[in-house]
């Protein structure tokens, strides 16, 4: 849409029956990378990882040579091509729609939502209790969290 001296604004509605939900103006790149990577670095924040290791766990999730790229995602300096973006979606667990554009949900279900901030809440309190009792069920946790443990 054209508006008079020359600039554009991009609107994009989604429709969900009769009403409209959501309307957005144009955001500039370098906003649109940096909303990204705050996402980017909090749902791997909320996975456990540490900042220190991020760009390598991209690097092979993603299948890439090198940690250059990853690097740029997690500093706001670009954002991953679609099969970059899925697999790290499918590694984090969360919506591509939400990492991607901030689209609430964060999770496909809420109930997957609410069984992640219950094991987080429980990973705190473990926390708490002290490094030599804690550190085992840490580990539990996470593994949990990362569908890691079978269930017996």
């Amino acid at each position: 849409m054209s508006r008079p001296g020359g600039s554009t604004i991009q609107l994009t509605v989604d429709c969900r029956g009769d009403s409209v939900s959501r309307m957005k103006r144009q955001q500039t790149k370098e906003q649109i990378y940096t909303a990204f990577a705050e996402r980017l670095n909090r749902a791997m924040a909320d996975k456990g990882y540490l900042e220190r290791d991020r760009a390598r766990t991209l690097k092979d999730w993603t299948g890439l040579d090198s940690v250059e790229a990853p690097r740029k995602w997690l500093r706001a300096m670009s954002m991953p091509r679609r099969a970059n973006m899925a697999a790290i979606c499918a590694q984090l667990g969360v919506r591509k729609n939400w990492l991607e554009d901030g689209e609430e949900p964060i999770w496909d279900s809420p109930a997957e939502g609410a069984l992640e901030k219950q094991l987080q809440e429980l990973e705190t309190m473990f926390r708490e209790a002290g490094p030599e009792r804690s550190a085992e069920a840490v580990r539990v946790i996470r593994a949990l969290m990362q569908g890691d443990v079978a269930r017996k």
